[in-house]
This record gives structure tokens, C-alpha cells and sequence, in this order.
């Protein structure tokens, strides 16, 4: 299948709190200059064996990066220099049975990391443990609201080859917490009348159609609001921390349809890469005395990949950011290979296209992935664990939007 190249869809939660990048917008490109005397000493930290991937930036410009390899927490001053290093493997207070993956700043004074057995830890800005939390579900995402509560985008097993996705505030201090909004869906892809399953032994593979789940997305404005999305729709809710719904809104995205080429493209890819298997695993054409074992013939490949069930278009969007001065980005996928299309519109009294601009890096690669922490944004700029456009080890860089 064709790379669908991403755009991004602004939305300003009032234009008042965001006239320096409405600026930037309106002038038609943006471009992400990076801060050449920024993290003097991240490349000793990187030789030293770190491999950084979330990152979370604090009221005072404090950078806290996850060295998930040796399940600590380095934090970096504003200026990227080294501070310290906190948090190991364990099971003590203070330590991670998985990799942590650190998530928000609390009031300024708490760093939150997640583990995928349901874990949140907190500590202080000097990486003394502060408390553990234990949820009954995995967290996706945590993001800080006002008051000392954090919003935790989750999800758990609901039967029925069903999982449900939830959003809850949680108090920190009290461990109070409730559920602000929920769904179900149809995602353990072994019960999921979508998904074409093999049984080779000792080896099974799952195929699934692309984009035929959808994702979800959790944000927090300066105001301590928290912003909710599923990407199988273009509806946005936005909530106060005590659960309320504040605005419901659509971003008026029309999403890309599946085409034939699409298809055809994609199938065709797997058909490779299934054959690929068959020869990594030693699968054989048939068993050798004859009895029914481990088959992956071509014929049964292309039976396989055709009876693949497509969805009609493509997600309406691919991620949802916030940056520092509560623009809403919506990461659109296009067709378009040469650039990022940025698109703003405001959202009060009513949503308003208020500018069109082009996206681009000078010299780092940016990642909108929905399933990483890589980026984030603070006091205009956006700060990353990157890698650079020719290649090479990513680096935490800082980079500054700018127009013509």
C-alpha cells in the first residue's frame, strides 16, 4: 500500500492564548529550526548506553527522558544538560517490574511514569518516590489536569472478544477515581471475524486488514481540561476535571477512501512477506510421510491475503497532539508526498479556519506516532528524542517553530 504521508489539522482553544503560533500558521510555512547549543550532554548519555524514548517537560522547563533498557528516569535541565537519574528494576517502592515510560509533570512538583501492568509511579522533582498507584487496567496515556488530578486513558478485557477503553481522573493524593467516558470495541484480534489466523505449530500469525481498528487519544489543555478522541470518528470532547462535558465538537475531517490500488498494493506486500515467513520458518510445501502438518503453499497464501476484509477509508486522523499554547494538532493522513499541510481553525465562539500552512524540520525526522511519548511541547517549542533526517541514533534535540 502507498505511504499515506501526515498532515496536520489545528484546532486553537481560543485564539487569544495563542497569538505567537497563530502567527506562525497564518504566514503559510512552518519550519522547526533546531537549537544547535541545546543537550550538550545528551551524546555522553548516549554513550554511556542510553536509549531515551518518552519524554515529559515541566513547569520550570525540567526535561524528564525514560532509559527504558535500564528502567530508569534521567532528568535534564532546560538547557539539556545531565542532572540525575532515578528509578531501577524491582519491585521496591521507587522501582519498575516493567519498563516504565514516563508520562506528565503533576502541579510541578511530581513525575509520573507508567508500566503496562497497571503501575503508576510518582516522584518528586528531585526523583525521591513519592507514591505508587495500582489500576486494574493497563494505562495507554496519562496527562496532568489541575488540583493534583491526572487523567489515564486505559483499557481492559471486556468478554466477548471485547476491550473496553475508558478515560478516569484519578486524584493523586487521595487515589480517588471515576470515569469520565468509556467504549467498546472489538480488538482481540484472535475473535475478531476481520482477522485471518494461521496455525503453523508451533508458530501462529494473525492477519488483520490496515487501519481496521481505531485508536484513542487523550490531551490536557492550560486550562486542566482534558481533551478525548477516537480516530473512527471526527468528534472531540473536551471535559473539566471533575468529569463535566464542556464542548463537543466535530473537526470536520473527510476522511481518505480505500481504494482498489490500495488494496491491491498492500496485498501484494503481504503476500511477500508471508512467503518471507514460510521460508524463515522451514514451513514445507506438505509433510514428508504425507499427513497434514505446518502448510503454507503459495496457493494457500494467496487464498489468505484476498480474503482480507479492507474498511472503506482510512482513519479520520492519526494522532492527536497539544502543544504549549492549547492548539489542538490533528495528525491527517493525505496523499500528498511532499510536505505536511497545517490547517487551523478556532474553536471559539464556533470552529473557524483561521490558516493553512506547511509543516517541516530543517535537520530531525518528527514522529507523530500515536504509540510513542517522543515529542512535546513547552513555551512555543517542541522538544524530542529524534533522529536526524540522514540516519543515525536519535538525540534529544529542541526545535523552534518558525514562519517566513
Amino acid at each position: 500500500m502507498k505511504t499515506f504521508i501526515i498532515s496536520l489539522l489545528v484546532l486553537t482553544f481560543g485564539l487569544a492564548q495563542a497569538q505567537t503560533l497563530d502567527r506562525i500558521y497564518r504566514q503559510g510555512t512552518v519550519t522547526l529550526r533546531s537549537d544547535a547549543a541545546f543537550a550538550s550532554t545528551y551524546e555522553q548519555q548516549r554513550a554511556a548506553g542510553r536509549t531515551f524514548g518518552s519524554i515529559c517537560v515541566g513547569d520550570d522547563g525540567s526535561i524528564f527522558a525514560s532509559d527504558r533498557e535500564s528502567y530508569r528516569i534521567c532528568r535534564f535541565n532546560s538547557d539539556g544538560s545531565f542532572v540525575r537519574e532515578f528509578g531501577s528494576e524491582g519491585n521496591r517502592p521507587g522501582q519498575f517490574l516493567s519498563r516504565p515510560t514516563v508520562r506528565t509533570v503533576v502541579d510541578g512538583r511530581y513525575v509520573l511514569a507508567s508500566e503496562a501492568n497497571g503501575r503508576l509511579t510518582l516522584y518528586d522533582m528531585n526523583g525521591t518516590f513519592y507514591k505508587r498507584i495500582d489500576l486494574d487496567y493497563m494505562p495507554l496515556d496519562c496527562v496532568a489536569l489541575d488540583g493534583g488530578k491526572v487523567a489515564v486513558l486505559g483499557h481492559v478485557p471486556y468478554g466477548g472478544g471485547k476491550v473496553r477503553y475508558m478515560v478516569s481522573i484519578i486524584d493523586i493524593k487521595t487515589e480517588h477515581e471515576s470515569i469520565i467516558w468509556s467504549q467498546i470495541c472489538q480488538r482481540r484480534l484472535s475473535e475478531d471475524p476481520s482477522v485471518v489466523s494461521i496455525n503453523l505449530g508451533e508458530h501462529t500469525i494473525l492477519l488483520s486488514p490496515p487501519f481496521s481498528g481505531s485508536d484513542h487519544f487523550i490531551q490536557a489543555t492550560s486550562r486542566g481540561h482534558v481533551v478525548v478522541g477516537s480516530n473512527d470518528s471526527d468528534t472531540v470532547r473536551v471535559y473539566a476535571p471533575d468529569g463535566a462535558l464542556l464542548q463537543e465538537f466535530s473537526l470536520g475531517i473527510d476522511p481518505l477512501p480505500i481504494t482498489a490500488k490500495d488494496r491491491t498494493e498492500y496485498m501484494e506486500g503481504l503476500r511477500e512477506s508471508l512467503l518471507k515467513v514460510r521460508t524463515d520458518l522451514g514451513v514445507l510445501d506438505s509433510a514428508a510421510d504425507g499427513s497434514s502438518g505446518m502448510h503454507l503453499e503459495p496457493q494457500i497464501v494467496d487464498s489468505l491475503v484476498h480474503g482480507l476484509v479492507f474498511p472503506d477509508h482510512l482513519p479520520y486522523y492519526y494522532n492527536l497532539l497539544m502543544d504549549s499554547e492549547d492548539n489542538l494538532l490533528a495528525a491527517v493522513y493525505t496523499r500528498d508526498e511532499d510536505d505536511h499541510t497545517v490547517r487551523a481553525f478556532s474553536i471559539y465562539p464556533r470552529p473557524e479556519l483561521v490558516g493553512q500552512a506547511v509543516f517541516s524540520g530543517d535537520e530531525y525526522d518528527i514522529s507523530l506516532s500515536p504509540r510513542s511519548k517522543e515529542i512535546q511541547f513547552h513555551e512555543g517549542a517542541l522538544y524530542g528524542v529524534l533522529p536526524s533526517r540522514g540516519g543515525g541514533s536519535p538525540r534529544l534535540v529542541k526545535l523552534i517553530p518558525q514562519g517566513n
